[in-house]
C-alpha cells in the first residue's frame, strides 16, 4: 500500500500542473489570426486617415489643374466679333515689300484689337518675336481708318493708311507696341483693320513693309452705328 501511494502522489502532482498549462494552450490564437491592441488600432486608423487625406488632396489638385488648363492664346479673345471683345490678327510675311501682298507664311507675332466703349475707339497692341531685325527702329501703320482725323506721323490717305507709332526691337529682334485711337478722332462704324510693320526708312527713301496682318482686313465695329 505504501509503495502504491509513493507511486500515486507524483502522478497526481503531474496532473495538477498539466491542467493550467492546457488551459493556457487553449487560449492561443491560431496562425494567421492577427489581433490588434487598442493602441495599434489607433495607429492603424491614423495611417488610414492620412492615406484618405492625401487621396483627397491629390484629387483636388487634379481638379484644379484641369480648371486652370486654359489656352493663353484664346483667353479674352473673340474670334471674329464682339464690340468690347479682343480680336487677334496674325502677322505674316509679304512679297514685293507691300502690305497688299500678304503671304500665308506666319511669323511669330500677332496683334490684339479691342473696341471699347467710352473715350477710346480702338486699342491696338502688338507683339512680334520673329521676322524683324535686332536693334532696329520700325513704324506701325494701320489701315483702313476712313474718316480718321487724329494725329499721325505719316499717312497715305487714298488707302486710309496712317502711321501711328514706332518701336525698337531688342537684341533678339523682339518688339512690342501699343496704340490708342480716341473716339473723337474716329467716327463710329465698321472698319477693316490691317496692321503693317515697316523699317524706319532713310530720309527720302520709300516705305517698305516687312510683315503685315491679312488683307482684306478684319472687320471691327467701333462705337455705335445707330
Amino acid at each position: 500500500m505504501k509503495r502504491f501511494l509513493v507511486l500515486l502522489i507524483p502522478i497526481l502532482a503531474l496532473l495538477v500542473l498539466a491542467v493550467p498549462a492546457a488551459a493556457e494552450e487553449g487560449q492561443v490564437n491560431p496562425p494567421g489570426n492577427h489581433t490588434i491592441s487598442q493602441a495599434d488600432y489607433g495607429k492603424s486608423s491614423d495611417a488610414h486617415s492620412r492615406v484618405e487625406d492625401r487621396k483627397a488632396v491629390s484629387e483636388n489638385e487634379e481638379a484644379n489643374s484641369e480648371d486652370e488648363d486654359v489656352d493663353p492664346e484664346n483667353e479674352n479673345v473673340s474670334e471674329n466679333h464682339g464690340q468690347n471683345g479682343a480680336q487677334r490678327l496674325q502677322f505674316y510675311t509679304v512679297t514685293d515689300v507691300s502690305s497688299n501682298n500678304v503671304t500665308d507664311t506666319e511669323v511669330d507675332g500677332s496683334v490684339s484689337v479691342v473696341a471699347p466703349d467710352g473715350d477710346v475707339a480702338l486699342v491696338i497692341q502688338g507683339n512680334i518675336k520673329s521676322g524683324l531685325e535686332a536693334n532696329t527702329d520700325y513704324e506701325v501703320w494701320v489701315r483702313s481708318l476712313a474718316g480718321y482725323t487724329g494725329p499721325a506721323d505719316k499717312s497715305y490717305t487714298p488707302l486710309n493708311y496712317y502711321m501711328l507709332g514706332t518701336f525698337t526691337t531688342n537684341g533678339e529682334g523682339h518688339g512690342q507696341f501699343h496704340i490708342n485711337i480716341l473716339s473723337k478722332d474716329l467716327p463710329a462704324g465698321t472698319y477693316e483693320i490691317q496692321v503693317a510693320i515697316n523699317p524706319v526708312p532713310a530720309e527720302g527713301a520709300p516705305e517698305k513693309t516687312v510683315v503685315a496682318t491679312s488683307w482684306p482686313g478684319l472687320e471691327v465695329i467701333v462705337g455705335s452705328e445707330g
